[in-house]
């Protein structure tokens, strides 16, 4: 796990520039730091800085620093540089960025290829000799054996960089899921920037942030962001999960502001399966232990967050069966957010995993104080808002862990977004319960769920359902309980300038096959939203964050399965629970009420810290230059009363005006 950065320039690189996009997210990768530079004729030149490891210097690798960065005066068209958080070969053969043995594929890279070993003994077989133990070298080689293509080979998260002097190219490609980050910008002098997070742009000289209208309006309106490949910052652009670029070199005239066409490399495929549920179990239960076992490989401590749930339990129950069957003595760590208040408290839960597995249990009882008063330092840290205060809860779990010597975390993100977690694939059931008026089935479907959280995703569905059942009118209605003259009274429409056309309606799949469900959620909304925040939440403390559940083969076995065989009846994850009958405790397997990590927002805002929240409030309506206009004081003050039903649209106003001002966004 670490940090990239790149510049493609069409005149000369500024290398102090350079080196601040690296310095930037010294966060990501605090074990070593690289740079290479090229000049027009791509003759390479390696560079280290204070932040290198000394071993890296001593090694004898062709692609070891040779110059203090501070010492480069050349003139040189192209860098690419490397932040490095140890993982796998902690040795300086891990240093990059790396090249090939004839130094004509350089690579700097984030992310892990868990499946590097297989790779390796399969490239082996074709002739392929290596000298690290890294995956870094796998990939390498794949990509000199199968182009692009090796992508298909690959089964993890990356972020990968690849030039290649042979045939002038640039290769950039993102992980299936999107899982590790990746941006790029085109500045007005026409280069060519590409970097782990958007705060690394800010150094160029050229970099002048303004506002992308539309994805304000997305972010403000329905809590979406992450959703397509556009950022809120205008002209800032991510490659997608599953896209890659390949860009000319000889032919690289780039335009500000403009997109570059990127490759889809990968979508989930489907073939139906026939089997009875039982083989479907047994399969799924395979295919869950063999991705834990993949994503346990690594030369440092590995541990787990744990919120008590069906997804965080089945992991620590797995990793623990696994170390048990290996005859590992290490004790498994396990991190928890617990509330104070039992009402949000999930630990009565957790604490029957940790009885059962005998983990080694830490806790955290969040604080928002900390959120409150450095709201700046977490919008930088996010690059973009977040929609709710319960990213919090993720930066808290993540700072014990490496508090307590944990670099590589496992966690559950993901499964909700294909298993039917959020209740959605209820809505298809509903939706052929209503087309063919069967009364029975009617009150089967509409009157199962038993939770909380089911409910509210009943209600969900419904919307949803009556969106596309009736006409638009109606169903703009349905589609947004915040869609109302009310709400949108709080935006200077004048300013902000966006289509306010019914977004949920637009960005909704439609509703056919419970695939395009689970398609959407894991593309566009929320997952992409989620892994943004787990990516900065974890590598703000120089932590790595694994998701299991993000195995392919695992998302792609369950969208081949009957929509029953995953969730009937309002109980969703059914592969899921009846796959760990046996595994996770009897108690974990009979709830009906998860919550996940759910910041007690309510109570913060209404009982604990209402005047905090109200001068932030106050603060953002100034510093987003008439977008938020001042009535939005009032619509506070009847959440805070409860003339208002509670929402989030508070806290996404807060943290709209803080963004702008502390990345200094202006209008355009």
């Amino acid at each position: 796990m670490c940090g990239i950065s790149g510049i493609i320039s069409q005149k000369n690189i500024d290398i102090s520039t350079f080196v601040g996009m690296n310095q930037i997210i010294r966060h990501r990768g605090p074990d070593d730091e690289g740079f290479v530079f090229f000049d027009k004729d791509l003759k390479p030149t390696t560079a280290g800085s204070g932040d290198t490891a000394k071993e890296a210097w001593k090694s004898t690798h062709l692609y070891k620093p040779n110059l203090r960065v501070d010492k480069v005066k050349e003139e040189y068209k192209i860098a690419l540089g490397h932040r490095r958080l140890s993982i796998l070969d902690l040795s300086p053969s891990g240093h990059m960025p790396m090249c090939d043995k004839h130094e004509e594929l350089w690579i700097t890279y984030n992310g892990e290829v868990y499946n590097f070993i297989e790779i390796r003994t399969k490239l082996e077989t074709l002739g392929y000799t290596f000298i690290t133990t890294t995956d870094t070298e796998v990939i390498l080689a794949a990509y000199e054996e199968w182009g692009v293509k090796c992508l298909d080979h690959f089964m993890g998260m990356f972020a990968i960089a690849i030039l290649d002097k042979k045939n002038k190219t640039l290769f950039l490609a993102r992980d299936r899921f999107g899982i590790k980050p990746l941006y790029y910008w085109i500045s007005s002098d026409g280069d060519f920037y590409f970097a782990s997070e958007i705060k690394q742009f800010t150094v160029s000289k050229e970099w002048k942030p303004k506002l992308n209208h539309q994805k304000a309006f997305d972010f403000i309106y329905a809590s979406s962001t992450d959703h397509s490949s556009e950022t809120m910052f205008k002209g800032v652009y991510h490659i997608s999960g599953g896209h890659a670029l390949l860009l000319d070199l000889k032919n690289s005239n780039f335009i500000e502001g403009k997109t570059v066409e990127t490759i889809k490399w990968y979508d989930p495929s489907i073939n139906k399966f026939h089997g009875s549920f039982e083989e479907a179990m047994g399969i799924f239960k395979e295919k869950f232990f063999q991705s834990i076992q993949m994503h346990l490989r690594a030369d440092v401590k590995v541990g787990s967050t744990l919120s008590g749930g069906f997804d965080s339990s089945s992991i620590t129950c797995v990793v623990n069966d696994i170390l048990d069957k290996e005859g590992k003595v290490d004790i498994q760590n396990i991190f928890s957010a617990v509330d104070g208040d039992s009402i949000y408290s999930e630990k009565k839960w957790i604490e029957e995993v940790v009885r059962q597995t005998n983990v080694n249990a830490h806790y955290v009882t969040p604080n928002p104080k900390e959120a409150l008063f450095e709201i700046d330092k977490i919008v930088w840290q996010m690059d973009e808002p977040t929609s709710s205060m319960s990213p919090y809860l993720g930066f808290l779990v993540d700072r014990m862990a490496k508090e307590n010597g944990i670099t590589v975390l496992l966690n559950g993100q993901g499964a909700d977004e294909y298993l039917s977690g959020y209740g959605t694939y209820r809505k298809l059931q509903k939706q052929e319960a209503l087309d063919s008026l069967k009364i029975n089935k009617i009150k089967k479907e509409f009157g199962c769920s038993t939770s909380e959280a089911l409910k509210m995703a009943t209600r969900s569905s419904l919307r949803l359902i009556y969106a596309s059942l009736f006409p638009e009118k109606y169903g703009k209605t349905f589609g947004n309980p915040l869609n109302s003259k009310k709400w949108f009274s709080y935006l200077d429409y004048s300013v902000l300038k966006a289509d306010t056309s019914n977004i949920i309606k637009k960005g909704s799949p439609k509703i056919s096959t419970y695939q395009n469900i689970s398609k959407n959620q894991l593309t566009k909304f929320p997952l992409p939203m989620y892994l943004r925040w787990g990516d900065r939440n974890s590598m703000i403390h120089s932590v790595e964050a694994r998701v299991p559940f993000l195995d392919h083969r695992l998302v792609e076995f369950c969208h081949s399965l009957p929509i029953e065989y995953l969730d009937i009846q309002g109980q969703t994850k059914r592969i899921l629970l009846e796959a760990m009958k046996g595994i996770i405790p009897d108690k974990i397997y009979h709830r009906k009420d998860k919550m996940g990590y759910v910041a007690p927002d309510e109570r913060w805002v209404k009982e604990e810290f209402t005047q905090t929240f109200r001068d932030l409030l106050k603060e953002s309506i100034q510093y987003s230059q008439g977008i938020i206009k001042q009535e939005a004081m009032d619509y506070f003050e009847d959440i805070i009363s409860g003339k208002e039903e509670f929402n989030y649209s508070y806290w996404r106003l807060i943290m709209f005006g803080h963004w702008m001002k502390k990345f200094n966004v202006k209008i355009g």
